[in-house]
């Protein structure tokens, strides 16, 4: 889901655009296992790229399940925002988030499915579960946001690919978090 409008600042005209994901229930069942949302499944997560996806320096990865997992970007821009609020309803541990890219598939060519793909780790941000948010109105769940405008690169091309992964990196219970997360960019004329 993404949407853009015209701002005109200083006789510049910028469009500002966002794309969303939102995964909705997440079980994040296994620690340190990497989950995405697929294109297919406006809701659910999948770790069928965490076998493709090992750290942070990764910078290749099969494209089939990468792709699967984005959202593709309309125009060349430039990011600018990544923010997050995430949910955390009776499950328990810390989150990382990571936004990727992934580079453009070259038209009109068929790919396997294992055929390589260019990647590149933009930003995480990480929800600590026992830091201290005060009390919910909602029993056990607690709520966080977050933000950054620091990024690894802020350059996209038309047609790359924009993806985020979920990460439970400790505690007992996955089961249920909601997440979502946004990207905002500028495509300057």
């Amino acid at each position: 889901m993404g949407t853009w409008e015209k701002v005109v600042t200083e006789g510049n005209q910028v469009t500002k655009g966002h794309v969303q994901w939102y995964y909705y229930f997440s079980n994040l069942a296994t620690i340190n296992t990497r989950y995405a949302e697929r294109w297919n499944d406006d809701f659910g997560i999948a770790n069928s790229v965490n076998g493709q996806i090992t750290s942070t320096n990764d910078t290749s990865a099969a494209h089939w399940p990468i792709v699967r997992a984005s959202r593709i970007m309309p125009y060349d821009a430039t990011i600018t925002r990544f923010q997050v609020n995430l949910e955390a309803s009776g499950s328990n541990g810390d989150v990382d988030i990571e936004l990727w890219k992934a580079s453009k598939l070259t038209k009109g060519t068929n790919y396997t499915s294992s055929q390589a793909i260019t990647i590149d780790h933009l930003a995480t941000l990480t929800y600590d579960y026992d830091a201290n948010y005060g009390s919910s109105i909602m029993g056990n769940s607690r709520a966080w946001y977050e933000d950054t405008t620091s990024f690894n690169d802020t350059s996209v091309t038309a047609g790359d690919y924009l993806f985020v992964c979920v990460k439970r990196t400790n505690g007992t219970d996955g089961s249920s978090y909601h997440i979502h997360s946004t990207v905002c960019y500028d495509i300057t004329h």
